[in-house]
């Protein structure tokens, strides 16, 4: 039921490509709306952390990896509208596109979700690559420089929760090279990993289903086959591992084809003289290449919030392309 569940979200989100390709959204509500939207998710982590002095993973919404990667994505997303603002010297985007841009940023940085760190450096380089061209070096060395600074300050900070992260990382890592430890956060992930692999072994074609996995994960803890209790976890906090392993070979394949498909139609958009279209498909690239990355460590299409957010958003920059071809 869960995946009729998921998939009927998906299908009701037809109307709104239909209605996206009857009424084009204007680039300057896309310009605006997605740095709103970062300043508002850091404003509700804020109010959760310092109001409500609720710790992340006790988030009443959204669960906090979920809801620190959306804001990651919303962050990212409005410094590639700053980038495309700044070129066409419209002072008042740029401004609210950055502190939309460092808001997401820190929105993820409140909820301690990793995955969303992990995709910063990764998607700052990939942006700038697109845009190299348009960029002076001066651009490049204050940016560069600016980055340097952060980096630094971040690390000297007091009772710093971001280094102590990173800290329990490399320390969970460390755990379960040398005690096979699989009851810390990353040690359960390589646990999950492995059950993942060894069930794609015995039903490589089809998998075991989303009820099956779960059960084999308990039967697994119970029998202690594996380390950690990893049989109290519906996913395996990998989405490509996840799908191989319920729906197998042919799931694997299907989510693939969802990611790679969009993807390459916004890469082909990328060397258009038109800035806006350069925009939107830069805005799509960037998009995709997110949740791959979320879901090297997070089922992130397997929580409803993961899969609506990305197909809407993959549907808003598809429609907002293809109006704007059509209309040259």
């Amino acid at each position: 039921m869960r995946d009729l569940d998921t998939a009927s979200r998906v299908v009701f989100l037809i109307p709104v490509l239909l209605l996206l390709l009857k009424y084009p959204i204007k680039t300057c509500v896309l310009s605006y709306s997605i740095p709103l939207g970062g300043i508002v998710s850091v404003c509700i982590a804020l109010y959760d952390k310092f109001i409500l002095n609720l710790n992340p993973d006790q988030n009443p919404r959204i669960m906090h990896i979920q809801g620190g990667d959306i804001s990651m994505s919303l962050g990212i997303l409005s410094l590639i509208i700053a980038l495309y603002a700044y070129q066409k010297r419209e002072v008042k985007l740029t401004v609210l596109s950055v502190i939309g841009g460092l808001c997401g940023i820190v929105g993820s940085l409140l909820s301690t979700a990793r995955g969303g760190w992990v995709a910063l450096p990764i998607l700052l380089i990939v942006i700038l690559w697109i845009y190299r061209h348009s960029l002076s070096k001066r651009f490049f060395l204050t940016f560069f420089g600016i980055i340097a600074v952060a980096s630094v300050g971040i690390s000297q900070m007091p009772n710093n929760r971001i280094m102590e992260r990173i800290d329990v990382a490399r320390k969970d890592i460390q755990l379960y090279l040398d005690n096979n430890d699989g009851n810390t956060s990353l040690g359960a992930r390589f646990e999950m990993w492995k059950s993942a692999l060894e069930m794609v072994k015995e039903k490589p074609l089809f998998g075991w289903g989303i009820q099956g996995a779960t059960e084999k994960r308990k039967q697994e803890t119970k029998e202690r086959i594996t380390t950690g209790n990893i049989g109290q976890f519906t996913h395996a906090h990998n989405q490509y591992l996840d799908d191989l392993s319920k729906r197998g070979i042919v799931g694997l394949l299907a989510l693939l084809a969802v990611l790679f498909i969009p993807l390459r139609t916004f890469m082909k958009n990328l060397k258009t003289a038109n800035n806006e279209i350069k925009l939107i498909a830069t805005l799509g690239v960037a998009h995709i290449l997110s949740v791959m990355i979320y879901g090297l460590s997070q089922g992130f299409l397997v929580h409803n919030s993961g899969t609506i957010f990305y197909f809407f958003l993959m549907i808003v920059f598809y429609t907002a392309i293809r109006t704007r071809q059509k209309a040259e």
